[in-house]
């Protein structure tokens, strides 16, 4: 119950500072290959930015709901992003992120619920035309049942809503 709270609370901190990102792809563990489906909010403060050349670091938080045939996964980490703007005095401006994040999961909603993961994830967001797209990849140590061991996951998805909230 309590952990169902904190992700509410985080999940209400999140929506007011940054786009949803939902993305699906794949994991692998012990030659297991799973489908995965993930959305992820985050919470981000510039902690350094060049006005001129439209670059900014980002340090914050952020949280991640992944569904997998093994059921669902809560992550959480802390983030660092590196913002670039592209084309900011045009009339189609366009941004560039790269984020590195440790990650700590739980499994939830399900009878063996607990501590499921440890380990990173690094990601873009970069606009394809006009449509903001993110990818992914996880690496860290899956702590769950007989196939517990290195895991290695990619994602691929979108950003629903402007990418460009970081330059606004």
């Amino acid at each position: 119950m309590r952990m169902r709270g904190l992700i509410m609370v985080a999940a209400v901190i999140a929506i007011r500072c940054t786009p949803l990102q939902i993305a699906g792809g794949g994991e692998w563990s012990h030659g297991d290959v799973r489908p995965r489906g993930e959305a992820r909010l985050g919470y981000v403060e510039v902690i350094s930015s060049d006005v001129r050349t439209h670059e900014a670091v980002w340090l914050g938080a952020t949280g991640t709901l992944a569904l997998t045939t093994r059921g669902a996964e809560a992550l959480i980490g802390p983030e660092l992003e590196l913002s670039r703007g592209r084309g900011v005095r045009t009339p189609h401006p366009s941004v560039d992120v790269l984020y590195v994040r440790p990650e700590v999961g739980w499994a939830i909603w399900r009878r063996d619920s607990g501590l499921s993961f440890t380990g990173a994830s690094f990601g873009m967001i970069h606009d394809l035309g006009s449509i903001p797209i993110t990818a992914a990849l996880r690496v860290g140590d899956d702590l769950r049942g007989s196939r517990s061991g290195f895991l290695v996951g990619v994602t691929l998805g979108i950003v629903v809503g402007s990418s460009l909230y970081w330059m606004q």
